[in-house]
């Protein structure tokens, strides 16, 4: 019988007892002593004795409950490999990361048969060791860098510290070989300048720089490129490969499998705080043992899939998010940790095109759009003389299917036996079960009609940058036009502009037939319940303070004069719209998964009888799996209610997957436009040929950066 260690600061024999029980999972694990061969791992490194060894690490918080929130987790990562955890939000992979360099959370009790640092048993050390070991012998790179990063700190004084007293020439030395090795160009320039004056993809390489600056030997990177755009993800994860062929190990926390599938050489799946299957990545993901894995992978948006459901059924998706809250929340306190005590210590059924309007009766299919990609790089009004500019509205409903009540007609129907969302029977390969809109388009006019939008935004020293420079889209009912493009493109800008939250310095727009950038607040505010937004961060945009009824409250109370109970209710079955039980109006956000703030903002959104809806990078956040639930329910919403979107994202696969047309954003300019199999099956401009090759693929690898 082997020896267990327990850390805790609030451990006692019972609970460590009750920590160290082991559950036999019973799907196949491979031996976590063995390192399958793999191209991208040398044989040499093999032979090496790993960096970092685990064997049955176990975490509970007993203070809040007895769950095992990370329960009897193996694996070993030797130099020159990158292992990655993946699995859903909740799954105990950022916990069993945070363990290895002794911040699990507060109260957390952790034990294990090994936990091994390069040969040195390091579970029992003290917090004063525990300092000496982050930042020198382990690097943690945490997902937000902007919050990472102190704000009041110039760069080169956030990623010296880990490096304690040195001489000043020394530690600049250091610092600006640390920053350049991340990949960032000057340096020297760099170093002085404070988070905020950097981009995203450059705040990103500061934060592995101050983890890499001590020349760590083992790396743990806990969700590196979520926030990020294609391109940018793709650098940084090119460059953490580079950091593994120069010798270090590297542990990769993700929810990305098809990051995992380019960038890791084996791979551990983590559900409920246990590993359900591990092995290499090639083994895994072609050949997956276990049903949780295989539903991770079907739940991947990409144009396989596209018009199929990809998640399972409502009942199904409750219990995930039930079984996972507890160990949602550990993970929550874990990522919670002061960034700075961390540095000091170092269609489904999309409805398809039938007709363009202006082209009555003619077939989406007999069109040949056209892409504007040269000049400003607008998007042409749609005319006789440039059909591939107007809208093609993908089937959209009948004119009457669009105007007010639609959504509330279709409250009455949520929760029927014969809905949509209880049609799928949990098969994640079948059909969505929508209903495709009938009749005709070609007469309706466009919901929203954006003409050479311009915004120019004050630079440094008296410079002037276009965030917007000729922007022009058009958004026919029951249409969803995706916006893509890399961070600073202009996408969320055009958003804003949208909403009217953004003034223009040029151009127009105009919603239902109506001028709108024009008016007044005054002229524009009766006007705003039938234009909504669904928000990134549904946590940050909700008053914490307001359970999820009053928050849907708030835009019922805006609308016609009813009874609170008429109110209440009305409530009741915007969150059976959404497929969330009526059980949930007293609790408050905080309590939710990331899935059901993103359902609630859904529905708050849906209470006002919208027409349109702009959804920011909404589902960008969240894990694959809560990720499928959102975009099978946008769809099957969409379907039912006859909602136009404006879908802004930088995740091609789920653009792909979810809109009719696609816009391609560089430098405030739309480059590319049209129909979104078209413009993915033949890109013509270069930029979004370079875009579309970033993005990771399962069944592809990319070659090494040279």
């Amino acid at each position: 019988m082997s020896t267990r260690t327990t850390s805790s600061t609030t451990a006692t024999a019972a609970t460590a007892e009750a920590a160290a029980t082991k559950v036999t999972d019973g799907h196949r694990q491979a031996d976590p002593t063995a390192v399958p061969a793999d191209e991208r791992t040398s044989a040499e490194a093999h032979e090496q004795a790993p960096v970092v060894s685990v064997r049955g690490l176990t975490v509970t918080f007993p203070e809040r409950s007895d769950r095992l929130v990370v329960d009897d987790v193996s694996f070993d990562v030797h130099p020159g490999e990158i292992v990655a955890i993946v699995g859903r939000s909740g799954s105990g992979k950022s916990v069993t990361a945070r363990s290895l360099i002794g911040l699990a959370g507060s109260g957390a009790v952790v034990t294990a048969d090994r936990l091994d640092l390069e040969g040195e048993h390091v579970l029992a050390l003290d917090e004063g060791a525990w300092r000496s070991v982050r930042g020198r012998r382990v690097g943690f790179v945490l997902q937000d860098a902007l919050t990472s990063l102190d704000p009041l700190r110039r760069i080169g004084d956030e990623v010296g510290e880990a490096l304690g007293r040195l001489p000043a020439n020394d530690r600049r030395d250091r610092v600006e070989a640390a920053l350049r090795r991340a990949g960032i160009v000057d340096p020297e320039v760099r170093s002085r300048q404070y988070a905020h004056q950097l981009s995203g993809g450059l705040r990103q390489r500061a934060l592995i720089a101050s983890a890499i600056v001590n020349d760590p030997r083992l790396l743990v990177a806990d969700e590196p490129t979520t926030a990020l755009d294609v391109t940018v993800q793709r650098h940084v994860l090119e460059l953490l490969r580079g950091l593994a062929a120069e010798g270090r190990g590297v542990l990769l926390i993700t929810h990305d499998l098809a990051v995992v599938a380019q960038f890791a050489s084996r791979v551990l799946v983590m559900q409920n705080g246990r590993v359900g299957e591990s092995g290499t990545v090639e083994d895994v993901l072609a050949n997956p043992s276990d049903a949780y894995t295989r539903r991770l992978l079907a739940a991947i948006p990409s144009e396989h899939n596209r018009g199929r459901r990809l998640s399972v059924a409502p009942d199904e998706i409750d219990a995930a998010e039930i079984d996972s809250a507890e160990i949602d929340a550990a993970e929550i306190d874990a990522a919670e940790i002061d960034a700075a005590e961390i540095d000091a210590a170092e269609g489904p059924n999309v409805p398809r095109p039938t007709d363009v309007p202006g082209e009555s009766g003619a077939p989406a299919s007999a069109q040949t759009p056209t892409r504007s990609t040269g000049g400003e790089g607008s998007v042409a009004p749609a005319t006789a003389d440039a059909p591939a500019e107007a809208p093609a509205t993908a089937g959209a409903p009948e004119a009457s299917d669009t105007r007010k009540g639609s959504v509330a007609s279709a409250r009455a129907n949520a929760g029927s036996s014969d809905g949509a969302a209880d049609a799928s029977g949990g098969d994640t390969t079948a059909p969505a079960a929508l209903a495709k809109p009938s009749g005709t388009t070609g007469d309706l006019a466009p919901l929203l009609v954006v003409d050479d939008a311009t915004v120019v935004f004050p630079g440094p020293r008296g410079s002037r940058r276009r965030a917007l420079d000729g922007v022009s889209i058009r958004i026919a009912p029951g249409e969803t036009l995706g916006v893509v493009g890399e961070s600073g493109s202009g996408k969320s800008t055009l958003g804003r502009a949208v909403l009217g939250l953004q003034r223009l310095d040029a151009g127009s727009v105009e919603l239902f037939g109506a001028p709108w950038s024009a008016l007044p607040e005054r002229r524009r505010r009766p006007l705003r319940r039938r234009v909504q937004v669904i928000s990134q961060d549904p946590l940050g945009s909700f008053d914490p303070r307001l359970t999820v009824g009053q928050l849907i409250d708030q835009p019922l109370r805006l609308g016609p004069r009813r009874a609170a109970a008429e109110r209440r209710a009305e409530a009741v079955r915007l969150l059976g719209l959404v497929d969330l039980d009526g059980d949930l109006l007293g609790e408050r956000p905080g309590r939710l998964s990331g899935g059901q703030r993103q359902r609630v903002s859904i529905a708050q959104a849906l209470a006002s009888d919208p027409e349109l809806l702009v959804a920011d990078e909404p589902v960008s956040a969240l894990d694959v799996l809560t990720q499928a639930q959102v975009l099978d329910l946008l769809v099957e919403l969409q379907a039912r209610v006859g909602l136009a979107m404006l879908f802004i994202s930088h995740d091609l696969g789920v653009v792909q997957h979810l809109t009719h047309r696609i816009a391609v954003m560089k430098d405030g300019r739309i480059v590319e436009t049209g129909p979104v199999d078209e413009v993915f099956d033949r890109p013509r401009h270069p930029y979004t040929v370079e875009l579309f090759d970033a993005v990771p693929r399962i069944g592809t690898r990319p070659s090494p950066a040279t």
